[in-house]
């Protein structure tokens, strides 16, 4: 054990450097003596900008788990889902996994049924996930043992539970003693990957609500190993820090000067199509408001929108709407994406100075939270392509939106015909949401949301002691 603690996070994805880099933790850290090193899937000099100086920045081992035990999880992860699916669970997914060909068809066809069998059989399930314990015990390579030998951490850190590159060097670090913790980046991960197949150290939930979903589906986990730490991902929102001059946002946005700004946060494309349908809906509904002064709608294209075609088409069919681009990175091809610094600057202001957010039913609602924003979701389906579940209602109705359902802190629109009165009503009376937007703090973040890294760095310091008592033994 070194001297000075030493931190070891993966980013296998990019979602970690608005956590754990912008949110200040690395930083703090850092100032307290530690040792940092960020092993990436993409090690180059546009993530180090982003990242505190004194952070060390390496190539992540990322490896294959083999064909078999790829098979045996993808199977687990189906007849969990049964599981949940027959107790009442939603069935939300990151995305739907379609054949290419008849094989992968013949594949996936497997898992779903092979999966549905174990899911009625608790004995069989269970003896499948020790030989999938077994079998991840076993991916550790000489590889990843020198990795850990040359960066030597204390602690490693991530924020998903679940990426199967990376259960080789999980299971090496479980090998040479060294603690893992997660701090988890979204209430997704409960639902969409709520089985956890590799036994961290440390697990750091949003509340306990978050805590109690994660011990009922995993009953392993002992509840003592479960800390509430809340979300580093919503410490860059509503800080005077981050908040530009509004004059000097506007003229970035090149917006009137005193129009309110009504935001649409756009959807991925793949989630979404052509939506750009009700962006006009919400356009001419504006237009039909007069109590409500000059209002532009300021569209925030989403991050991993890279074909430009609803920039192109908004601005051929409607030049007075704002189309910002977010200076993000994104890979689509590696799966990498992470928020530049400049962004955050951008976003903190720009919901800062905004009247009101209308859009699909996503996260965006607990940022608006934390910058007391009016939300407005759209839950009906227009003539067109459907969204990505099927219908648009069905993000609304989704297990993580949950709380936003029950505190009330967005106002759900079922018919295009009520969408403008409910802009309306958000306009001329914001004060209506804010008690329903604290309670949405309370409840689903449960750690209040700039105290994040604090309740951070309190479980790493906590983990490292406990390994250090337990080692000198």
């Amino acid at each position: 054990m070194p001297q000075s603690p030493s931190l070891l996070c993966l980013f296998p994805l990019g979602s970690e450097l608005r956590q754990f880099g912008h949110s200040g933790l690395f930083t703090r850290l850092l100032d307290l003596g530690w040792r940092v090193v960020v092993a990436a899937k993409i090690a180059d000099d546009d993530l180090k900008n982003q990242l505190d100086p004194r952070v060390q920045v390496t190539e992540l081992p990322l490896a294959g788990v083999g064909f078999g035990l790829a098979q045996l999880i993808a199977t687990l992860d189906k007849s969990h889902a049964e599981r949940e699916r027959r107790l009442g669970s939603s069935g939300w997914q990151y995305g739907k996994v379609v054949g290419r060909n008849w094989k992968q068809r013949a594949l996936y066809a497997s898992h779903s049924f092979w999966g549905k069998s174990l899911s009625f059989c608790a004995p069989a399930h269970a003896f499948a996930s020790r030989c999938e314990a077994a079998a991840i015990r076993r991916r550790a390579s000489a590889r990843c043992a020198e990795f850990l030998r040359s960066t030597d951490p204390s602690v490693i850190l991530l924020n998903v539970p679940r990426v199967d590159a990376l259960l080789p060097l999980l299971s090496a670090s479980q090998e040479r003693g060294i603690p893992a913790v997660i701090l988890y980046h979204t209430w997704k991960d409960v639902v969409a990957q709520g089985r956890v197949n590799f036994p961290f150290a440390r697990y750091g939930v949003w509340s306990e609500r978050m805590r109690a979903e994660l011990l009922r589906q995993n009953p392993a986990i002992d509840p003592r190993s479960v800390s509430l730490t809340g979300c580093g991902h919503f410490q860059c929102v509503g800080r005077q820090d981050l908040l530009l001059p509004e004059a000097e946002l506007r003229a970035s946005l090149r917006a009137k000067p005193r129009s309110r700004l009504v935001v649409f946060p756009a959807s991925a494309p793949w989630l979404v199509p052509e939506e750009e349908r009700y962006i006009r809906l919400l356009k001419n509904a504006l237009r039909n408001l007069d109590s409500v002064g000059d209002v532009q709608i300021v569209v925030r294209l989403n991050p991993m929108d890279s074909d430009g075609r609803l920039a192109e088409v908004l601005r051929a069919d409607a030049p007075e709407i704002i189309v910002s681009k977010p200076d993000w990175r994104w890979d689509r091809k590696r799966n990498w994406c992470f928020q530049r610094r400049s962004d955050q600057v951008l976003y903190n202001s720009l919901l800062h100075y905004a009247s009101a957010c209308v859009g699909m039913p996503s996260t965006v609602t607990v940022e608006c939270a934390v910058a007391d924003v009016p939300v407005i979701n759209i839950g009906f389906d227009l003539p067109g392509p459907a969204a990505q579940p099927g219908a648009v209602r069905k993000f609304w109705d989704a297990d993580f939106y949950e709380e936003v359902r029950q505190t009330g802190a967005a106002k759900l629109v079922q018919s295009p015909g009520n969408l403008a009165a409910a802009v309306e009503e958000a306009l001329v009376h914001p004060e209506l949401g804010r008690q329903s937007r604290h309670r949405l703090l309370e409840r689903q973040l449960g750690i209040v949301p700039h105290a994040a890294v604090d309740a951070a760095v309190q479980l790493l310091l906590e983990t490292v002691k406990s390994e250090t008592c337990r080692s000198s033994r």
